[in-house]
């Protein structure tokens, strides 16, 4: 019988990664695979090797990675700020005032959209390892308020804002986050070098 192909989607994403482990690793999980592995087993490999190669890229990146962070955290609070004065203002002159959530949702996306665009294009060469920081720091950033600010009852202006977030807002900033750094922007070329000067390693 014919060996069916591997997943789609975690041939794209190991393609798409463009990490130095992910390279070498593509074609040995490829010939794994046709050896008779499981789709579950090439699906958590295939993981496993953009979650590694991540890791040691900014491992050896750890000041981008601050950078990156730092970006995201400041230009989403801007954005969940302007939302929550825009909500504000739209109760006070009814205008929009059947769904002035949608306002909100469209200031925070564009928002992050902005980040999204910012992270990458600040790091080009290093573009996936510092978007998927900079998600990973906003899904951070939405714990630490489910968790922590809402169980503290904290007052400062700023907690507040993180804390009164949905997880719906979370999901817009997030999705707003990933097409503005993916998806309009260029994608690493396979073994291109980093552009500008080589980034030191701390």
């Amino acid at each position: 019988m014919k060996r069916s192909k591997p997943p789609a989607l975690a041939t794209w994403l190991l393609e798409h990664a463009r990490f130095t482990t992910t390279d070498v690793i593509a074609g040995d999980l490829l010939e794994e695979f046709n050896k008779g592995r499981s789709a579950a087993w090439y699906w958590r490999q295939a993981l496993v090797a953009i979650v590694v190669g991540c890791a040691s890229e900014v491992r050896h990146h750890r000041v981008l990675a601050a950078r990156a962070i730092l970006i995201t955290w400041a230009a989403n609070y801007g954005a969940l700020l302007l939302g929550r004065l825009e909500m504000i203002e739209l109760s006070e002159r009814h205008f929009l005032a059947y769904n002035p959530q949608l306002a909100v949702w469209a200031i925070c996306f564009l928002g992050s959209l902005a980040s999204g665009l910012i992270v990458a294009l600040l790091h080009r060469g290093h573009r996936n390892a510092m978007l998927l920081t900079g998600a990973a720091g906003l899904l951070g950033w939405a714990l630490m308020a489910i968790v922590f600010l809402k169980a503290a009852s904290l007052q400062h202006p700023l907690l507040q804002i993180i804390a009164e977030a949905s997880i719906v807002d979370y999901l817009v900033i997030l999705a707003g986050f990933a097409i503005g750094g993916f998806l309009l922007t260029p994608a690493p070329k396979p073994g291109a070098p980093s552009s500008g000067n080589p980034s030191p390693a701390y």
